[in-house]
């Protein structure tokens, strides 16, 4: 049971990763 906990908690930060290396990737763009 808590391997399902901590898989799924990984999956949500992982998530958040990406959107804000995307932000970041956006902004050298624009500069």
């Amino acid at each position: 049971m808590s391997d399902e906990g901590n898989t799924q908690r990984s999956s949500v930060s992982r998530d958040n990763v990406p959107q804000r290396d995307e932000q970041a990737v956006r902004d050298t763009l624009r500069t």
